[in-house]
């Protein structure tokens, strides 16, 4: 049942249907806490938070993703930590705090390469890209943002290596 409420808020979130996507992944979250598994709870509750900060609620994002955060410090799994700092990046972006977008992002980039997770890292580089073009580091940024789409289109993920091309722009 956990599954099914989590696929059913991804689809929901990539239809733009926010409020039925966030309560699926509220349920998930239900249904996860009472299995026990910590793990998928975990990537749960990063879901739920990024669906609260696209949808403007960052206050709501940062407290779940504080919950979130006590989960992945104890799980102390490379793939969740480099999500969390995903995640808390996208909530700093957000608010407009472009410097702790940075770090953030430049986090789960480090992360990501040293557990050599490709598609992961590739995700990391175009954020940090991003950021630093937004910074007036147009150079590094346009930079990494060629990078990330070479190694997207690499990876087979054509929608995220055109929205890294559209970055550049």
């Amino acid at each position: 049942v956990a599954a099914y409420h989590r696929s059913r808020a991804i689809l929901l979130s990539l239809s733009h249907d926010e409020s039925r996507a966030l309560m699926h992944h509220r349920l998930a979250v239900d249904r996860l806490n009472e299995l026990g598994d910590r793990f998928l709870l975990a990537k749960e509750y990063l879901s739920l938070g990024q669906g609260y900060v696209e949808a403007g609620e960052l206050d709501i994002g940062e407290y779940v993703f504080e919950k979130a955060r006590a989960l992945v410090e104890a799980l102390d799994n490379e793939r969740l930590s480099g999500l969390l700092a995903s995640r808390q990046g996208l909530l700093a972006l957000a608010r407009f705090d472009l410097e702790a977008a940075r770090a953030h992002f430049e986090r789960d980039l480090e992360t990501a390469s040293a557990a050599g997770l490709r598609h992961a890292a590739a995700h990391a580089r175009r954020n940090v890209g991003r950021v630093r073009v937004l910074l007036d580091e147009r150079a590094s940024g346009l930079s990494l943002l060629s990078r990330a789409r070479s190694e997207l289109l690499a990876l087979h993920d054509r929608a995220n290596a055109h929205a890294a091309e559209l970055d550049e722009l």
